[in-house]
C-alpha cells in the first residue's frame, strides 16, 4: 500500500472542527503480526477517549485482517469498560508462534498450516465480560472486511429496469451495531466475523459464515439453497476499507445499519496504517529488464494500493460537491433565492417523492412541511445528493509521523521489528511485538499532541484529552529485526513443522478435495 501522507498542520488549522465534541470513524488496515503495533496505537487511544470526558467519541470502526480483531477488542472496551488491556494482552503476550502451531482443527472449519484455536478460546472469555461504557461511548457501527470465496453477482441497470450488466465481486463485508446492551451471541458472531476476516490465505484455513439474503442490497443476485459462504482474509481484496467507513458514517442504510443522526459539522476519519510503503521511485531498482519473479511481486500488490487511492479520491470529489453545495446556497440567498415562490414549491415536491420511497421501502412517511428558509436547502441536498452529509477530514497514525522519520534518520523498516516474513516475523518473538506495540502507541500520541515547534491536534480541534504517557522500562525498541535474532533450535523445529504442513496440504489438493466438515 503506498504512504499516505498526513496533511500539515498548518492545514488542518485552517479546518474548522467542532467545539464541543469530536467523533472519530477509526480505520484500522490488515497487518498481520503488525497487529501489534495496531495494539498500541488503540490502546493510546483508549486512554485518550477516557481522558477526553466523553469530549472524543469513537462511533464507527472498520477493519481488515488483523484489524477487524484489534477493532473488535476497541469496541467491547469501549462499551464495556472492561479489557482495557485486551490489545496488549492479545497482540504481545498471546499472538505467538508457539500457540499458532500448537492449536488445533476448530469443528466445521477446513484443516490449516497453522490454527487460531487458542487464541479464539480467550477471546471467547474477554468478550463474555460485561460492565459499565467508558464515559461518553455511545452506539458503535462496526464493520469487517471479508474476502467471499464463492464471490457475489451484482446486477446493475444501466439503461432501464430490464436490462442489467452483470459484475462480480469478491469484497464482502460483515457490519454490527454495538451497544452497552448487546447480548453475549452477537459479540460472539462478531468474533466469528473477525476471525473470518484475519483468515490469513498463506497460513490459516477458510472460515464459514451464516449469511442472509437481508444483509446484501437487491442488486444482489442471491444465489439458491444458499445460507453462508466460506470467507478468507479481508484484507486480501480490500486491506483499507477506506469505502466501508464512508458508507458506515454516510449511507449506514447501505451497510444495512440504522441511521444516525449528528448535529457536528465535521468529522474525523482516522486510518491507523502500521506498513506504509517507502515513495514511489524509478522501477525496477538499478534499471534495466525486471525479472519475472519481481514483476510478478509488484503486480499482485498493485490491487491493494489502487483501492486506497480510490477512496481517497471519492472523499476528495464527496467533500469536494459538499463544499461546492454549500458556497452555491449562500449565493443563492445573497440574491434573494430564498424569497422565490418557485423554490418553496419545489422544495415541497422533492419532499412528497421522499415520503412515496419511505411509505414503499419502511411503511413510514415525514413531513411534507417547508419553509421558504430552509427550500433552497432541501432542493440542493436533492440536486447533489448531499442531504444529511458532513464535510470529513483524514488523518493518519503510521510510522511516518515518528520524529525519527520526520527528521530523515530512519525509515519505516528501521522501526517496525515484526515486518519481516510478510509481515509475519512479529510472530516468532515477544519481543519483537513489544518493540512493535510501543512504536504504536507513541506514534499516535505524536500524532495527537503534535511535532515540537507546531500547535498540537488536540489544540486545534478544541477537544480536551491527552494520550497518557506510559513507564516503557522493560520495552527494548528493537527496530530492525530479524529471524537471526530468533534461537536457532526454534527456527528449525517450526520450519520442519510448517514444512510438514504445507506438504500435507499440497499432497492432499493433488488427491482432490477431501469430505467436507460438518459446518458449525
Amino acid at each position: 500500500m503506498s504512504s499516505i501522507s498526513a496533511p500539515t498542520r498548518e492545514q488542518l488549522a485552517s479546518h474548522s472542527f467542532p467545539g464541543d465534541k469530536l467523533r472519530i470513524a477509526l480505520i484500522v488496515s490488515g497487518a498481520v503480526a503488525l497487529g501489534s503495533y495496531e495494539a498500541g496505537a488503540l490502546s493510546a487511544l483508549i486512554g485518550l477517549v477516557g481522558s477526553s470526558k466523553g469530549r472524543i467519541v469513537i462511533d464507527t470502526i472498520v477493519g481488515a485482517s488483523a484489524g477487524s480483531i484489534t477493532g473488535l477488542l476497541l469496541a467491547h472496551a469501549l462499551l464495556t469498560g472492561q479489557g482495557l488491556d485486551d490489545e496488549q494482552t492479545l497482540w504481545v503476550e498471546q499472538t505467538d508462534m508457539e500457540r499458532l502451531l500448537r492449536g488445533v482443527r476448530q469443528p466445521g472449519r477446513p484443516r490449516g498450516p497453522m490454527s487460531s484455536s487458542e487464541l479464539e478460546a480467550w477471546a471467547l472469555g474477554e468478550l463474555g465480560r460485561t460492565g459499565q461504557p467508558v464515559a461518553g461511548t455511545e452506539e458503535i457501527y462496526a464493520v469487517f472486511s471479508v474476502a467471499n470465496l464463492q464471490g457475489l453477482t451484482y446486477l446493475l441497470s444501466m439503461h432501464s429496469k430490464t436490462e442489467a450488466v452483470r459484475a462480480d465481486t469478491y469484497r464482502d463485508a460483515v457490519a454490527f451495531d454495538f451497544r452497552p446492551d448487546t447480548p453475549a451471541d452477537t459479540w460472539m458472531r462478531a468474533m466469528r466475523a473477525a476471525i473470518a476476516s484475519s483468515a490469513h490465505a498463506f497460513a490459516f484455513s477458510a472460515a464459514w459464515l451464516d449469511r442472509d439474503r437481508a444483509e446484501y442490497p437487491p442488486e444482489i443476485q442471491w444465489p439458491p439453497d444458499t445460507d453462508g459462504f466460506w470467507y478468507t482474509d479481508g484484507g486480501t481484496v480490500y486491506n483499507e476499507p477506506f469505502g466501508f467507513a464512508l458508507d458506515a458514517v454516510f449511507s449506514p442504510e447501505d451497510m444495512k445499519l440504522p441511521a444516525r443522526n449528528f448535529d457536528e459539522k465535521d468529522r474525523l476519519f482516522l486510518l491507523i496504517h502500521p506498513h506504509p510503503n517507502d515513495p514511489l521511485a524509478k522501477w525496477p531498482p538499478g534499471g534495466g529488464e525486471p525479472l519475472f519473479g519481481r514483476s510478478s511481486l509488484r503486480a499482485f500488490n498493485m490491487q491493494r494500493e489502487q483501492s486506497l487511492y480510490e477512496d481517497l479520491q471519492r472523499l476528495e470529489k464527496y467533500n469536494g460537491r459538499l463544499r461546492w453545495r454549500r458556497d452555491l446556497e449562500d449565493r443563492l440567498r445573497e440574491h434573494g433565492g430564498a424569497e422565490e415562490e418557485w423554490v418553496v414549491e419545489l422544495a415541497r415536491e422533492v419532499k412528497r417523492a421522499r415520503n412515496e420511497r419511505l411509505l414503499a421501502t419502511k411503511g413510514v412517511s415525514g413531513s411534507e412541511d417547508v419553509t421558504a428558509d430552509e427550500a433552497i436547502g432541501v432542493v440542493l441536498d436533492a440536486a447533489t445528493g448531499t442531504s444529511g452529509k458532513q464535510l470529513a477530514w483524514v488523518e493518519t497514525v503510521s510510522p511516518e509521523v515518528d520524529p525519527r522519520i520526520r527528521a530523515g534518520t530512519a525509515r519505516v523498516r528501521d522501526l517496525l521489528a515484526g515486518e519481516g516474513l510478510g509481515h509475519f516475523l512479529g510472530f516468532a518473538d515477544e519481543r519483537a511485538r513489544r518493540s512493535d506495540f510501543r512504536l504504536g502507541y507513541e506514534n499516535f500520541r505524536e500524532w495527537w499532541e503534535g511535532t515540537p515547534g507546531k500547535q498540537g491536534f488536540r489544540t486545534l480541534c478544541d477537544v480536551e484529552g491527552a494520550v497518557p504517557p506510559r513507564d516503557w522500562t522493560g520495552w527494548d525498541e528493537f527496530g530492525s529485526f530479524s529471524l537471526k535474532d530468533v534461537p536457532s533450535g526454534k527456527r528449525w523445529r517450526w520450519g520442519l513443522k510448517l514444512l510438514w504442513r504445507y506438504i500435507r496440504e499440497i499432497r492432499a489438493l493433488f488427491k482432490g478435495a477431501r469430505k467436507p466438515s460438518p459446518r458449525p
